[in-house]
């Protein structure tokens, strides 16, 4: 009963990707399917890439052996290949490698950046695989297109034909412009989506695996107010900076996107020190409706203050983090951990 324990998870992650990756090459494409049947198929397309990051994830933890999960994982890729050969299994594939590095960061109780580090780069290939196979300015020209025939279609009949196509050639320009900033920061938003998508395979993972009480102790996280991202942030910033200042076209395409994914990553910092200080000053409810505001309303001031208290705090330590309250303490470069096994 233990042998059949120990392989069952691992087996079970390997059919339950085997029967999505079927399920995923069955749903009909083409001109054929309906608005509302692309919608549904969209509905259950979303989750599948974390439930199979799931179900690797959770087996690597629950079983003693992780060479053999990684050998049930070969064997899965040679059926999945044998019944289904093409682009989808090789992307179930990438998916699957990221629910193993999960797990592996995870049980290995490696720090948080260190773990989403090595999700995102599993993540990456599929990513940008699934953008070559349809490119952001195609669909940006299509979105384009689509938006420029509803608005004519809104003004047949209100003016006369040269003013519909002055307001058209008017909303085109500025369609374009919209269109060339995606295009340029598409890498960097490309960056903020993986290192998302891992965050939250990472959250799943952790939360399974703790609810199933088999998982081996955590590297565990402090409570989000006294989060402290490490320092690189910083040199990082500094070196697209850099890039920027080369007037270079291609450096400076590239130094903008690491100025990007920088100063919103350092803003979660700044937004860990709004919660500190509101937890200080607020009540409950007062924080809620303070939260649901600032997040509904102002959501561009909350992302440049927090830019701006994140990269405060690595000089003033606003929180006074980094102040010994007891030898217990753990204090590292990184995001500080409240694990006194760590």
């Amino acid at each position: 009963m233990r042998s059949y324990s120990r392989i069952l998870p691992p087996v079970t992650a390997a059919l339950v990707t085997l029967v999505l990756t079927w399920l995923v090459g069955a749903i009909p494409t083409g001109p054929d399917v309906s608005g509302a049947r692309f919608g549904i198929f969209m509905m259950f397309l979303l989750p599948v890439p974390f439930v199979v990051s799931l179900a690797w994830g959770t087996a690597l933890m629950t079983v003693p052996s992780r060479g053999l999960v990684f050998l049930v994982g070969g064997a899965w890729l040679l059926a999945s290949l044998a019944l289904q050969p093409g682009e989808l299994t090789w992307q179930m594939a990438g998916n699957a490698l990221a629910g193993l590095g999960a797990g592996w960061a995870l049980a290995s109780r490696w720090r948080l950046d260190w773990a989403l580090g090595i999700v995102a780069v599993a993540l990456l290939p599929t990513l940008i695989w699934s953008t070559l196979q349809l490119p952001l300015d195609a669909q940006m020209q299509d979105f384009t297109d689509q938006a420029l025939e509803a608005q004519r279609e809104l003004l047949v009949g209100t003016a006369d034909e040269r003013q519909v196509e002055l307001s058209l050639a008017k909303e085109a320009r500025k369609l374009e412009a919209v269109s060339g900033v995606l295009l340029r920061i598409f890498p960097g938003l490309l960056a903020l989506g993986v290192l998302g998508q891992g965050g939250l395979i990472l959250a799943l993972i952790y939360w399974v695996t703790r609810r199933m009480r088999v998982a081996p102790a955590f590297r565990s996280l402090p409570p989000f107010t006294r989060w402290q991202l490490p320092f690189y942030l910083v040199w990082i910033l500094v070196a697209g900076i850099g890039l920027v200042l080369t007037r270079q076209a291609d450096l400076v395409t590239a130094g903008l996107n690491i100025v990007l994914v920088a100063l919103l990553l350092i803003s979660i910092q700044g937004v860990a020190i709004q919660g500190f200080v509101t937890n200080s000053l607020m009540s409950g409810p007062v924080q809620i409706v303070f939260w649901l505001v600032m997040g509904f309303l102002f959501i561009p001031l909350l992302i440049i203050s927090g830019i701006l208290l994140g990269l405060a705090d690595y000089w003033l330590d606003i929180r006074r983090l980094n102040v010994p309250v007891s030898p217990e303490q753990d204090e590292d470069d990184g995001i500080h951990d409240d694990d006194p096994d760590a």
